[in-house]
């Protein structure tokens, strides 16, 4: 049985279309904020705008970053450029 948050053996983004919704709505609040302000995005930024617990935010960047979309695992996020 695989772990669905597992980290990918070759380190391949996970397509977007295969993001379930709500790391997809996380996902795209990292990247709006990134594009306006050039800053990492901080996680409390992005519990506030979806209405989120800042812990759940903190899970969503973790599962975002093993599936290639985020270049670290913590707050502030920077989404990758491939």
């Amino acid at each position: 049985m695989s772990n669905p948050d597992a980290p990918d053996p070759l380190h391949r983004r996970v397509p977007l279309v295969q993001l379930p919704g709500r790391q997809r709505m996380v996902l795209d609040a990292i990247v709006r904020y990134h594009r306006v302000t050039g800053e990492p995005c901080p996680a409390s930024y992005v519990a506030r705008r979806l209405s989120v617990h800042h812990s759940s935010i903190q899970r969503h960047f973790e599962i975002l970053h093993r599936k290639g979309w985020l270049r670290g695992p913590n707050a502030p996020a920077v989404p990758t450029r491939r």
